[in-house]
Order: structure tokens, then C-alpha cells, then sequence
């Protein structure tokens, strides 16, 4: 159910894939990856980890390396370590932790892309697909191709919304199309 790691791709973007090819509801899908239908997923972070790596061959350690902004996050805040490399965190206790609320503010939650590597990626790969280093907080710009980053505002509960997901697939192609 959670199709396997393109590179540099984010936890949440195999999450949304996976939803998208499921034919699933949300909570089906929710339910199913995380075993329970009414948990949110965050866009850079990681949390119920623990349920995920039933799932696949990667190790818990990869999974929170690889494809979250945890690693930073522990980083800078080392005294939440344990707590951010930790299988049974809820995602309550792992944005509590990032100090969000006292940085956010009201902002709302998103996902970030470069619409140049949403090109490349639909070339090698067949799909677009949010990378983990766009999800930075405070980038604005594509380190490989200096284009600035497109947002996608998530909604809903779960923070899983195919939508933005789909819509950016057609709009590439439509650009990558003019191109040629």
C-alpha cells in the first residue's frame, strides 16, 4: 500500500501517491498505512513511524532520514531528539516539540515544489512528487534550478489531499507539452 521511494522524495508525497492509486477512501487509506482512518499526516515531519515501516523494508532510522525534515529539526533542537526519531510519537507531541505554534503563527500548512523538477520527474520518473529538501521552512527557491517554489495549501483533517497532488501532474504535463 505504500509504493516505494523515488529519490529524494518526502514520507508524505508516497503517502498522497499511495492514496492516489489505492482507489481508497482517506480513512481507508489512513487507516490501512497508519491504523487509524482519522490521523493526519504532516508534510515534513514524522510521526506513528511505527505503523509505517510494517509497510516497507526500510528501517524506521532511513524512513525519518531519508524523507522528513526530523534530522533537522533534532538538530537544532536536541533536546527533543528522542522524541523526533521515536516509532510511537504522535503527531501532536512531534509539532509540539518543533516549537510550531510559536513560529507559524496562523499560517497555513503546505506543500512546496519546484515546478522545474515536477518536469524532470514526470520525464524519469512517469510522476510529480514533493521532495523533501522543497519542504524546508524557509526556502523559497529550488537549490537545483533557482526557480522559486511553488505552494500548495493542504486542507482537511488528515493534511492528505490528493488534489494538489493530481492538479500539479496535469498542469507540468500541459507546460512540458508546450516546451517541446
Amino acid at each position: 500500500m505504500l509504493p516505494a521511494r523515488l529519490p529524494g522524495e518526502s514520507l508524505f508525497s508516497r503517502i498522497s501517491r499511495g492514496h492516489a492509486i489505492s482507489g481508497l477512501t482517506k480513512s481507508q487509506y489512513l487507516e490501512t498505512v497508519l491504523g487509524n482512518g482519522r490521523l493526519r499526516v504532516h508534510p515534513f515531519l514524522a510521526a506513528n513511524i511505527g505503523v509505517i515501516t510494517s509497510l516497507t523494508t526500510e528501517s524506521k532510522k532511513d524512513l525519518i532520514r531519508h524523507q522528513t525534515l526530523s534530522p533537522l529539526f533534532a538538530y537544532f533542537l536536541p533536546q527533543h531528539h528522542d522524541l523526533l526519531y521515536s516509532s510511537q510519537s504522535s503527531l501532536q507531541q512531534v509539532t509540539r516539540a518543533c516549537q510550531f505554534s510559536a513560529w507559524r503563527g496562523n499560517e497555513a500548512l503546505s506543500v512546496k515544489s519546484c515546478p522545474l523538477c515536477l518536469c524532470e520527474d514526470i520525464r524519469e520518473h512517469g510522476v510529480s512528487y514533493w521532495h523533501v529538501v522543497h519542504q524546508i521552512p524557509g526556502v523559497e527557491a529550488c537549490y537545483k534550478h533557482g526557480v522559486w517554489l511553488c505552494y500548495h495549501p493542504l486542507s482537511g483533517r488528515s493534511h492528505l489531499n490528493e488534489a494538489p497532488f493530481l492538479l500539479q501532474k496535469v498542469k507540468v504535463l500541459r507546460h512540458a507539452a508546450k516546451q517541446q
